[in-house]
């Protein structure tokens, strides 16, 4: 058995075509939208539908943004 490794520049593309495939054998498939301020982008996570455990991530900007990439 051969043994690969991969440095953190590759490990991004990897995660996301992964990501891709899953989320094509799904029917799913991850979203990402921009949000002014961290209140903007939890009323949007909990609209109908909800999003449930592990189907949304934020990441918070220098600036103050939102970034919400929702998973459905």
């Amino acid at each position: 058995m051969t043994a690969t490794t991969h440095s953190d520049r590759d490990a991004a593309p990897i995660a996301a075509k992964n990501i891709v495939a899953e989320s094509a054998a799904r029917g799913k498939t991850w979203r990402a939208y921009l949000f002014n301020d961290a209140p903007a982008a939890a009323n949007y996570a909990n609209t109908s539908p909800q999003q449930g455990p592990g189907e949304v991530i934020f990441s918070v900007l220098p600036d103050g943004k939102v970034c919400v990439f929702p998973y459905f």
